[in-house]
């Protein structure tokens, strides 16, 4: 039984292709060359517009990563600051001001 629906489908999938290939040719409104030319133009359209998508992704991702970066090692010079701070309280610099983790804003 399925190997008579797989020979049906496989059947149907075979005529409808050649069917549709026929009709193309048929119908179509230009020749062969100018069919491949329009095609090659619509290639390059679209290969180009991916790659300035890619860009551009890139270049979000980039930012994305930098901004995480940043968020992530202020939110790590705040914690290893408080800590410090909570463990000895009176800790200063050689000059007298409370001490400041190096690159916090």
């Amino acid at each position: 039984m399925q190997a008579t629906n797989w020979k049906r489908s496989t059947a149907a999938i075979v005529t409808g292709t050649l069917l549709g290939l026929g009709a193309g040719l048929i119908l179509a409104p230009q020749s062969g060359a100018q069919t491949r030319r329009h095609m090659h133009v619509l290639y390059e359209g679209a290969r180009e517009n991916l790659r300035s998508q890619a860009q551009s992704l890139g270049q979000r991702m980039n930012e994305t990563a930098k901004q995480t970066t940043s968020a992530c090692r202020r939110w790590l010079e705040r914690k290893l600051f408080a800590e410090h701070h909570a463990v000895n309280p009176k800790r200063e610099t050689a000059e007298g001001l409370p001490l400041v983790v190096s690159g916090s804003r």
